[in-house]
């Protein structure tokens, strides 16, 4: 940018040719306009871009969960956050509108013996089933570590209704594990209302599921590999029938609710006046 000096014909303000003129206060300024920058519109171009809402969605919603955020926080990725951290390292696994199964909700810290021991997994209407096994010296607990976890994250997708969002998330945990150190272990991760309700509103979906150990405190110690499977959501025509009329209910009570705090404003509004 270039200060005028001794202007002939006064202060220029304005855009001459490509460059620009202005004025503040009593000095006169001029410097080069910015070219315009071409958005490319070809297909694979719009699907990058359209890329940064799920994958804000994705990394926002595993940054909320302090056992997670602590291990992006941990991690020896070149990024100024955790929430960073995730971006950086998911954003090539995503589809232009949804996570894929390779995505990844909790990052591999190096120099840990980080292992999956997931063998077999499961999801449907009544939850999410597991069976794991802790092979001969692959993993060895550490003497401060006091209970192992299981945080599985769903990514529900493919909505029966046009009108739902493409993909949500929900997170399921179990905490105390009775893990066994020499055969294999089974457990199981009962859904909540809410994720058996999104179980039956969309078609598929994505679990993403790692260990984690905490200590006498609760702080988490360490993490097991990503486990991620995907599946087909099976129920019978009674089911949805059923489901959407719970649904339907839900969606009533929650309509009154709001009706009725509404007009309870306006009410203590009229009140004061």
């Amino acid at each position: 940018m270039g200060r005028l000096k001794n202007m002939i014909l006064g202060n220029v303000t304005g855009k001459v040719g490509n460059v620009v003129f202005r004025v503040k206060g009593k000095k006169a300024y001029a410097y080069a306009s910015p070219e315009k920058v071409k958005v490319s519109q070809t297909k694979g171009a719009k699907e990058a871009r359209s890329k940064f809402t799920p994958l804000s969605n994705f990394a926002s919603f595993i940054n909320s969960i302090p056992e997670l955020k602590y291990f992006w926080l941990k991690a020896k990725i070149d990024a100024s956050s955790a929430y960073h951290k995730i971006t950086k390292l998911n954003y090539k696994l995503l589809l232009h509108n949804r996570p894929t199964i390779n995505n990844l909700i909790s990052p591999w810290i190096e120099n840990e013996n980080i292992i999956n021991p997931i063998r077999m997994c499961g999801l449907d209407k009544s939850g999410i089933w597991i069976q794991a096994k802790y092979e001969k010296g692959q993993f060895i607990p550490l003497d401060e570590e006091e209970s192992i976890s299981a945080l599985a994250i769903i990514c529900f997708y493919n909505p029966r209704r046009r009108w739902e969002k493409y993909f949500v998330l929900n997170k399921l945990l179990s905490d105390n594990i009775e893990a066994n150190f020499v055969d294999p272990f089974e457990f199981k991760i009962p859904f909540t209302e809410t994720a058996l309700s999104q179980y039956y509103l969309y078609r598929n979906s994505i679990l993403y599921l790692t260990f984690l150990t905490r200590d006498i405190d609760g702080k988490p110690l360490r993490n097991s590999l990503n486990y991620s499977q995907e599946f087909v959501h099976e129920y019978s025509e009674e089911e949805k029938i059923s489901m959407d009329k719970i649904q339907g209910k839900r969606l009533r009570e929650r309509i009154k609710a709001e009706y009725k705090g509404y007009m309870k404003k306006i009410a203590s509004v009229w009140r004061k006046e």
